[in-house]
């Protein structure tokens, strides 16, 4: 095995993998990244990935599970979005399969774990009815909006910038709004503006606060 595989950097799209219950199956890798410190969340998507049918080396097929038979989903699934949006960047092809995902599970309704699932559940249909996309407005080629793993003595504050781009041909306002899965003690977000719009073919950004202390 490698010590730092390429799919623990933010660059890499991530996958794990669930089974034909859309539950996540129990040794599919899961976040946040340790060996570098990070904490950076992964994976990013879930796809199906259990009793998947694949040929062998040397000839035969076989059904196997993991993250390695999720993968092929998600590689199909950007191939698909790079024929129909031959445009956008590698960047944005990722925000759209994050933003798009589906958190919720369909048969309980209940919500993935972010550190299990990421974003959620791969979604095909959901790319192709979206213009915007949301991802990180400070570190280029990223598009978690991440502050780390800060070490807070006392207080701190940081803001980091969530870009949205609109792809398409008409502006759209947005209401402004966090919906936390995790309770933080001592970790509160805010931004100035309760809403903001987006220009047809153009970007806005959100600076987004994090005030947090030590508990």
């Amino acid at each position: 095995s490698l010590s730092y595989p390429p799919a623990i950097y933010e660059q890499a799209l991530t996958v794990g993998a669930t089974d034909s219950a859309d539950e996540i199956w129990i040794s599919s890798s899961r976040g946040g990244v340790t060996v570098d410190g990070t904490g950076r969340l992964k994976p990013n998507v879930v796809a199906p990935g259990v009793h998947v049918r694949s040929s062998l080396p040397g000839g035969g097929y076989a059904s196997w599970p993991g993250p390695s038979m999720a993968a092929p989903h998600v590689a199909g699934a950007m191939a698909l979005l790079r024929q129909l949006r031959p445009t956008w960047s590698v960047e944005e092809l990722k925000a759209l399969v994050m933003n798009t995902a589906r958190l919720q599970m369909p048969d309980t309704g209940s919500e993935y774990s972010h550190v299990r699932a990421g974003s959620g559940n791969l979604n095909l249909t959901n790319t192709l009815n979206t213009d915007v996309i949301a991802y990180n407005g400070d570190d280029v080629g990223l598009v978690s909006l991440s502050f780390g793993r800060p070490a807070v003595l006392g207080s701190m504050a940081s803001i980091k910038n969530l870009r949205l781009s609109n792809k398409g041909n008409d502006d759209i306002t947005y209401e402004v709004s966090y919906y936390s899965t995790v309770d933080t003690p001592g970790v509160r977000f805010s931004w100035e503006e309760e809403t903001i719009t987006v220009p047809a073919g153009a970007n806005a950004n959100l600076p987004v606060r994090l005030d947090a202390t030590a508990s």
